[in-house]
């Protein structure tokens, strides 16, 4: 009777042990499959985020010129449109556009599947829809100037030039943004009090559109940064990032 109640409390024991074990390896396996997941995921959003910083600051530096041009197009008829082989070019200068291409398939597909939990980080996903939920509004600034040099002056420039094109006699730096694109070639001197209006008004809205895609920036700039700290707690060091500030 003591060797039955011996060997079935040595079974109990047993599947007992036996069930926690199988419990513990399902519960092992499940964290290590999160950890990758999120690992994957990590990784994934950096390289998007990564293009992004690219394209912002390529948007920055030419609505920087763009701001340029309108200050000196204004500065230019502030002094009587004196004759400048450099004019055409800064009027040139304000039909210059950009858009902004960001790369948002991990973000989406995070959200769209329920599992933004995978990042396992409260400031992470906060940053994430901050950043993501303003861009909106940066695409609406671009569209407001595209329109206005677009539609409103390229129609207007366009009753005074008769080609577009490259010119290299004009003393202009080659490696300014400026340089690479093309300029109006001017057949008569427009109107100095329209075309004062214009890139006073392109002028304006540039500086409000650069101020946007500083504020983008930043935002940026704060996610990149957690997102290394999270990478760099699990132990990777990430080394093939083009640029820590941005």
């Amino acid at each position: 009777m003591k060797n039955i109640l011996a060997r079935g409390g040595i079974e109990f024991i047993a599947v007992f042990l036996g069930l926690g074990l199988s419990l513990w390896v399902d519960e092992y396996l499940k964290e290590k499959e999160f950890t990758e997941q999120n690992f994957i995921s990590l990784q994934r959003l950096y390289h998007n985020l990564e293009n992004d910083s690219t394209d912002i600051n390529w948007n920055i530096n030419t609505v920087t010129q763009k701001i340029k041009s309108a200050s000196w197009v204004e500065k230019w008829c502030d002094e009587g449109m004196p004759d400048n082989d450099s004019s055409r070019v800064y009027i040139s200068g304000l039909v210059i556009t950009k858009l902004f291409l960001n790369n948002v398939e991990e973000y989406n597909s995070l959200k769209s599947s329920g599992k933004m939990g995978l990042l396992n980080n409260d400031e992470l996903i906060e940053a994430l829809h901050d950043y993501y939920s303003y861009i909106p509004g940066v695409k609406v600034s671009d569209e407001i100037l595209t329109d206005l040099s677009y539609k409103e002056f390229i129609p207007f420039i366009r009753d005074y030039t008769d080609d577009i094109g490259y010119d290299k006699s004009i003393n202009i730096d080659p490696s300014a943004l400026i340089g690479a694109y093309p300029y109006f070639r001017l057949k008569t001197t427009p109107p100095r009090d329209k075309l004062r209006s214009f890139s006073s008004q392109i002028g304006v809205f540039s500086y409000q559109n650069r101020y946007f895609y500083n504020l983008l920036k930043n935002k940026l700039i704060k996610i990149r940064k957690i997102i290394r700290n999270e990478l760099k707690n699990k132990g990777y060091d990430y080394k093939l990032e083009k640029n820590k500030n941005t």
